[in-house]
């Protein structure tokens, strides 16, 4: 799965505009993008700005986030808003000085990008941190790992697939694949998806 940057831009800049509000900081938009991501991925088997996350403290974090964050702010794109203090912890916010492009995104990620923004938009920040950590891919990443877009596929702790969803997770997932240039035969996305289904969760606190 290969970075799109300028997806990832657009995003920041779109939550900045949509969700600029008083609970919006970094932290806060580290979760905006991961919903993103990982609800897209859970509706069509692929993210939208292709980035991977880390499990961190208070949820998955998009690895190159905070690098596109400092390219947009010398760029002028965005400014540093005020901070406030948020779990104790100096919190940076940002002001949009760019507008919105939609055009770099399919139907369907807006659609996304909508109903993430509709959904979170105005929740504290801690709202949306206690609810990423909730779901399997922050519960079965250990700290500082990788979090798998896998998980997407059954993002609450003990509901299992029915066999209708079993079988369409495992051929979308093998679409997916193809698409990225990766042949996966159904068989090996099968056993995949059943040692995920079937792991238990770590005690990683």
């Amino acid at each position: 799965m290969s970075l799109h940057r300028e997806k990832l831009r657009q995003a920041i800049l779109y939550f900045l505009h949509m969700c600029n509000n008083e609970h919006l900081g970094k932290t806060k938009l580290m979760k905006l993008l991961y919903y993103l991501d990982f609800d897209h991925f859970e509706q069509y088997r692929c993210s939208v700005t292709g980035d991977e996350y880390v499990r961190k403290q208070y949820g998955p974090v998009p690895v190159h986030a905070e690098q596109e964050l400092l390219l947009m702010e010398q760029s002028g794109d965005i400014v540093i808003g005020r901070r406030a203090t948020i779990y104790g912890n100096d919190q940076t916010r940002y002001v949009p000085q760019a507008a919105f492009d939609p055009s770099v995104f399919t139907n369907d990620d807006l659609l996304v990008l909508e109903s993430v923004a509709r959904t979170w938009g105005d929740a504290p920040v801690s709202t949306i941190v206690d609810a990423s950590h909730q779901e399997m891919p922050w519960l079965s990443t250990p700290p500082n790992g990788f979090v798998s877009y896998i998980h997407a596929l059954n993002r609450m702790p003990g509901r299992q697939p029915t066999a209708q969803e079993r079988e369409d997770m495992i051929w979308s997932a093998i679409t997916s694949q193809s698409l990225e240039g990766v042949e996966l035969s159904y068989d090996e996305v099968s056993r995949l998806l059943d040692r995920v289904l079937s792991e238990p969760l770590p005690d990683i606190g």
